[in-house]
């Protein structure tokens, strides 16, 4: 579904009927804020960039059953990125041309499928090295290597 080059501010229950949808792009928008509880489980591919967003929020802890792999958050207002913004199925993340300063203790633990990040572009100093840390199982622990 394409709702990008629009003028949508927010889509609360906009998608609540679209279970098989898997596809969404919802790029150059005015949206402030999304939450997880307003995409469907089924989206594969969600573009969010060049939106007004601040919080990729997750208040109702959703972390199961998503089948979410690319998200591309590129070209918003972000100023931080925590373990409950990033579903466990994402294998590529592109959060570019922010304003990240932070990046939360375990951001990217139990994501054991993700194979790129992109946070150029962005007002990072410093971060914690447990942030840069992936659980690809339960033995093995590896550092994050991609695109800072």
């Amino acid at each position: 579904m394409r709702l990008d080059n629009n003028r949508l501010e927010d889509i609360n229950g906009l998608l609540t009927s679209q279970r098989q949808l898997q596809w969404l792009n919802i790029s150059h928008n005015h949206l402030q804020w999304i939450d997880y509880a307003l995409i469907p489980k089924s989206v594969i591919w969600l573009s969010l960039r060049h939106n007004r967003i601040e919080e990729l929020g997750n208040y109702y802890n959703m972390q199961e059953g998503f089948h979410l792999t690319h998200l591309d958050i590129g070209h918003n207002a972000l100023t931080r990125m925590d373990r409950l913004a990033l579903q466990p199925s994402l294998k590529e993340v592109i959060a570019d041309h922010n304003q990240i300063v932070e990046l939360a203790p375990n951001t990217f633990s139990g994501l054991a499928n993700l194979t790129r990040v992109d946070l150029t572009h962005n007002r990072l100093r410093t971060f914690p090295l447990s942030a840069l840390t992936l659980t690809l199982g339960k033995q093995t622990q590896h550092s994050l290597t991609g695109k800072f």
